[in-house]
This record gives structure tokens, C-alpha cells and sequence, in this order.
């Protein structure tokens, strides 16, 4: 549950099937921005939502810069960090220089699920003081990248500066929250 209306903008990253695309579309009717580069997930997302004009997909990921990568296409464990069978070279775009082209000033709620691009993707984001601009940062983290846990702490540490914690299952999904947005989460004491 996020505090979504028509207006609010979701970024999608990682879409895969664009399974989390529909469902917040549906319940909220916001504008859903929808990344995906491996080819065969992008044309059946583009299919799925063709009559949709509040999902936007587009048919490249999100990163920390601009690059070609070989990504192993493998289901929803499709990933730049793995090999396999089947191997396909994606487009990886540089976040900032997206949201200007979208002409994005704010991010109401990003989705990120890019088994194991998390990693250099939010700390970029931190960097470069773009999560200041996203209210809400929903992510599932990756254990098989080389040095995982220590990583994530660092991105928690950072992100703790600006965001709170609204939910956590480790390297399941994990949810923060913009501070100072009126519906921070507070622990009981």
C-alpha cells in the first residue's frame, strides 16, 4: 500500500511480464513508466498494455551510466551478473539522463528488480542526490553479487540519511520512505 492517485508516477524497473506495472496502475491509475531490455519481456510487455496510455514501456533498464551489456536471459532471474544458455545484449540507461528526457522531476515510487544492477544502480542514485527526488524506494536485493551483504548495509547506511525504513525482508523486498513527506514510518517504542 503506497499513498498513489492518478497523478502520482511509478518507475518499473525490471518488468519482466509487467505483473507489478498492472497491479499498481489498477489500484492507484497512476502513470507507470515500465524499463525492461531484454527484447522477447519488452514486446510481450508492449503487447500486454498497448491500449493502456498511463504504461510507458521502455525497452532498455535503468543504471548507474550509459552502456551495452550481455545479460543472460533467463526468466525472471535474467541478469548482467550470470551466465547462461542464452545470452542477449541490452541497452542500460543512466537514470538522471532519463528522468530529464521524461521531463520527471520526482519519482513518487520506483520498483527495482534487476538481480544485482540494484547495487550500482542505488548507490549512483545516492551519489548523484537523485533519491531525494524518489518518495518511495522499493527494492529486492541480491545475495549471489559478490559481496552482498556488505554492499546492501552500505546502501541501507546511506539511504537511512534521507529515506526511512517502511518494511523489511531481507534480500526479499524492502520499502523506504522519503523523510519529511507526512507518512513516515515510525516504530514503536
Amino acid at each position: 500500500n503506497y499513498n498513489l492517485n492518478k497523478d502520482s508516477v511509478v518507475f518499473d524497473v525490471g518488468g519482466y511480464r509487467g505483473d507489478f506495472a498492472a497491479q499498481i496502475n489498477q489500484r492507484y491509475g497512476c502513470k507507470v513508466y515500465v524499463f525492461e531490455p531484454v527484447e522477447k519481456f519488452y514486446e510481450s510487455i508492449v503487447s500486454r498494455f498497448a491500449n493502456n496510455p498511463n504504461i510507458v514501456v521502455c525497452d532498455y533498464g535503468l543504471a548507474e551510466r550509459d552502456q551495452d551489456q550481455e545479460i543472460s536471459v533467463d526468466g525472471d532471474a535474467s541478469s548482467i551478473y550470470k551466465r547462461a544458455q542464452k545470452m542477449e545484449v541490452i541497452q542500460l540507461r543512466e537514470i538522471g539522463k532519463v528522468m530529464q528526457e521524461l521531463s520527471i522531476d520526482n519519482i513518487d515510487l520506483i520498483k527495482i528488480n534487476i538481480e544485482g544492477g540494484e547495487f550500482p544502480l542505488l548507490s549512483h542514485c545516492i551519489e548523484s542526490e537523485l533519491t531525494s527526488k524518489m518518495k518511495n524506494i522499493q527494492v529486492q536485493f541480491h545475495t549471489f553479487v559478490e559481496d552482498a551483504l556488505v554492499k546492501r548495509h552500505k546502501i541501507r547506511q546511506n539511504l537511512k540519511e534521507t529515506h526511512s525504513i517502511t518494511y523489511d525482508y531481507a534480500f526479499v523486498w524492502e520499502n523506504w520512505r522519503l523523510k519529511g513527506d507526512g507518512n513516515e514510518f515510525h516504530e514503536s517504542l
